[in-house]
C-alpha cells in the first residue's frame, strides 16, 4: 500500500510475541488497534481502551492461539478517528471496476457500539454523510491504485473487492481489504440492486475480463436498505446451538437470509452459528427501510435471540 500511495493508518507488523509485547509498552494503548493478520470471521480486531486490555488481546491472539494460524502474525496500527464505511467493488482483472453504494456496518455486539467486535450486526445504505465527491476520491485514491498495483505485481484481481474505509478529517483511509462479498453488507446491497441488474451476468463478466460490457447495467433502485442481524445469545463468545427456530409470516418487502441455521434429521430448523439470520428490507426512506427490517425481526423466534436495536439510529 505504501508503494502505491494508498492512504492507510501507520502500523507495525509482528510475528514474535515478545517483540509485539515490548512495542505495546512503548505506545499509548488507547490509541491503537490490534489485528490478526489472517482470517478471523470478522472478530480478529481489538480496540483496547487501556494497556491491560491491549496486553490481554495480544496474549489471546499470539500466545493462546485464539485464532489459530491467523494469530501467528499481528498488526498493531494507529487508531483512526472518523466514520467507518464499507465499499464493495466489482473488478475483472483489467482497469475496469464498479463500486456499489457505501454501507455502514455496526461491528460491536451491543447498542451504542459497546462490547466486543462481531462479524457485523447490521448495515444500512446508502449513506447520506458520504458525498459524491467522497466516492470519487475513494475510487481514484484507493480502489484504482489498489487494483492497478495488484496488476503491476502480476496479481490480477477478479471478483468482489471489499474495502473497509475510515472517513477521517484528512480524507478516506483504508482499514482492511477482503477478497469476498461482505456480511452483512451484501444482504443490504441485494435489496438495493435494481431488478434489471443480473448479478450472475455481472459475476460472469468479472471472471472473463468483460466487466466493461455490463458496467452500465450495475444499477441500484431509489431508496434505502437496512439489514438487521439476529444472533444467538452469548455471541460473539460462547453460544448454544440446536435451538428450534420459528419463522412467522413476514410482511412484504422483507428478505430473510439464513446464516447460522440448519435442518435436523426430522426437518426442524435450528440454530447452528453465532449469527443466525439476517433480516433485510428496502424502503423509499431510511426510516421505512429500518422500520420494516425490525418488523421482520419480530417474526423470528428462538431461545435467547439477540440483536441490536439501533441500526442506522445515528441517521434517523
Amino acid at each position: 500500500m505504501k508503494k502505491y500511495g494508498i492512504p492507510t493508518a501507520s502500523y507495525k507488523a509482528f510475528d514474535n510475541y515478545d517483540d509485539a509485547k515490548a512495542y505495546l509498552e512503548s505506545v499509548n494503548c488507547s490509541q491503537i488497534v490490534l489485528k490478526v493478520d489472517g482470517l478471523a470471521a470478522g472478530k480478529g480486531v481489538v480496540l483496547p481502551s487501556n494497556e491491560a486490555e491491549a496486553h490481554e488481546a495480544l496474549r489471546s491472539m499470539m500466545a493462546d492461539s485464539k485464532f489459530g494460524s491467523s494469530g501467528q502474525s499481528v498488526v498493531i496500527e494507529e487508531l483512526l478517528d472518523g466514520d467507518e464505511i464499507s465499499i464493495l467493488t466489482f473488478a475483472d482483472g483489467t482497469a475496469a471496476f464498479k463500486s456499489l453504494p457505501p454501507g455502514q456496518d455496526h461491528k460491536r455486539i451491543f447498542e451504542g457500539n459497546k462490547g466486543p467486535n462481531t462479524g457485523g450486526m447490521g448495515v444500512y445504505a446508502p449513506l447520506a454523510f458520504v458525498t459524491p465527491d467522497d466516492l470519487r476520491i475513494i475510487d481514484q485514491d484507493i480502489i484504482k491504485p489498489t487494483l492497478d498495483g495488484l496488476r503491476a505485481e502480476g496479481r490480477l484481481f477478479a471478483g468482489m473487492l471489499f474495502t473497509g474505509v475510515m472517513m477521517t478529517s484528512k480524507g478516506p483511509k483504508v482499514l482492511e481489504y477482503n477478497a469476498r462479498f461482505g456480511d452483512p453488507e451484501t444482504q443490504t446491497m441485494m435489496m438495493l440492486l435494481a431488478p434489471e441488474c443480473d448479478l450472475a451476468a455481472v459475476l460472469m463478466a468479472c471472471s472473463t475480463k468483460k466487466l466493461q460490457t455490463v458496467a452500465d447495467k450495475i444499477s441500484v433502485r431509489p431508496g434505502f436498505a437496512c439489514n438487521v442481524v439476529v444472533a444467538a445469545g452469548g455471541y460473539p463468545e460462547s453460544y448454544r446451538k440446536g435451538d428450534g427456530i420459528s419463522l412467522g409470516e413476514c410482511p412484504l418487502g422483507i428478505e430473510i437470509f439464513h446464516v447460522g441455521t440448519e435442518r435436523t434429521a426430522n426437518g426442524e430448523l435450528v440454530t447452528s452459528g453465532g449469527r443466525v439470520l439476517s433480516v433485510a428490507a428496502h424502503g423509499a426512506t431510511l426510516e421505512q427501510a429500518v422500520s420494516l427490517a425490525y418488523e421482520g425481526v419480530k417474526h423470528i423466534q428462538f431461545k435467547d435471540k439477540t440483536y441490536r436495536k439501533d441500526i442506522a439510529a445515528r441517521c434517523l
